[in-house]
């Protein structure tokens, strides 16, 4: 059984787990089964993480992280190998999520050497790369096109705001417009020339529980060109936050948890038709089920949430590996779907060595064959 291990890039990445394994075992036979391979490690001289993957293709996928003091980390997949990229103009840049909509829209978001929210933007046609001032720092974004790019994040520039709304922004491909919805504490997506907003209304705090601060009821909201326009969310009283993920054809997933004592997390899924929801155990497949980081549509019939749980749209799938990845203890915070493929990206932080747990390169990891 793996076990889990801490050591500095832990707290950089907000992990709550790795997975370990002892040394490095005799060559074997390939399982027959999907398992977590290395396919990219940086190497680099100082301890370094990755903190985002994107895949707009099959041959096209792109990971960032940080390095070092805030120096960032930028790796292209090209359909062979991943490659380091330098974008300009990023000396002090601390990067926080990437997106993208197609391999010519890349958008890199993150934070400048000021603390200002920035975004650093691929043009595919042009082989240029863009900045772009950020209205506020921000939390989460989606990319549909490069005319049409929302985000959302510290709350300024609405004409209306409050501690329980949320301001979203649209990127119309030459400024920011800003609008108010009433719901925070949320997380947004885009998939099918949509994105989608999901967050809390009627928030109220929780005292005396540290696992819950407080409590509201779903509300999602679907972005179209310009239009916002609220859809229909589960009715159930959820705790803290939620996620979303979503598939090109509407349905979508909400991740969040419920305020109880037992089995508290939880996985909503829209049909297209009503609202189900989906337990998740404690373990699956004989083995830990993780719930971590980001909430992904797996390409399929449904979603990771980290880099250890898949929901499969039938049952959940532990990916938690037994043997590790060569006898290097690593954690994965973050995963996309291949197009194309059923391999997934995932990007994360991988131990320099087997014996040490204390110093890291970035990793890209993938499950399933190289596609």
């Amino acid at each position: 059984m793996a076990r889990p291990v801490a050591f500095t890039a832990v707290s950089a990445v907000g992990l709550a787990a790795l997975a370990f394994a002892g040394p490095a075992q005799a060559a074997q036979s390939p399982p027959a089964a999907p398992h977590w391979s290395i396919a990219y490690r940086s190497h680099s001289a100082a301890e370094s993480y990755l903190v985002s993957v994107v895949a707009p293709t099959k041959t096209d996928a792109w990971a960032i992280g940080s390095a070092g003091k805030n120096q960032p980390v930028v790796v292209n997949w090209n359909g062979k190998a991943w490659k380091p990229v330098n974008v300009p103009g990023t000396s002090g840049f601390t990067p926080a999520t990437v997106y993208a909509s197609s391999p010519g829209n890349v958008w890199i978001t993150g934070t400048s050497k000021s603390g200002a929210g920035v975004a650093h933007v691929w043009n595919g046609t042009t082989k240029t790369w863009r900045t772009i001032s950020l209205p506020v720092n921000f939390y989460g974004a989606a990319v549909i096109s490069a005319t049409d790019v929302w985000g959302y994040g510290q709350n300024g520039g609405c004409a209306h705001t409050d501690p329980a709304d949320t301001c979203l922004y649209r990127w119309n491909g030459t400024k920011w417009a800003a609008v108010n919805v009433p719901a925070a504490h949320g997380g947004i997506t885009a998939a099918g020339g949509h994105a989608w907003f999901a967050g809390l209304t009627n928030v109220k705090p929780v005292k005396g529980n540290s696992a819950i601060s407080l409590t509201g009821l779903p509300a999602i909201y679907e972005l179209t060109g310009s239009t916002v326009k609220k859809v229909s969310a589960p009715s159930a009283r959820v705790a803290n936050t939620v996620q979303v993920a979503a598939a090109p054809n509407g349905r979508l997933w909400l991740g969040t948890r419920l305020p109880t004592t037992t089995a508290p997390q939880t996985l909503f899924h829209w049909t297209g038709k009503a609202w189900t929801r989906i337990g998740i155990p404690a373990t699956a497949n004989g083995l830990p089920l993780l719930i971590e980081t980001n909430l992904a549509y797996d390409g399929g019939n449904g979603v990771w949430w980290g880099g250890f749980s898949h929901w499969t749209g039938s049952r959940w799938v532990s990916t938690f590996p037994e043997t590790g990845i060569g006898g290097y203890a690593f954690a994965v915070t973050w995963v996309s779907a291949i197009p194309g493929s059923a391999s997934i990206w995932g990007a994360g932080v991988i131990t320099v060595t087997t014996s040490s747990d204390t110093t890291s390169d970035g990793l890209v990891a993938v499950y399933g064959p190289l596609p």
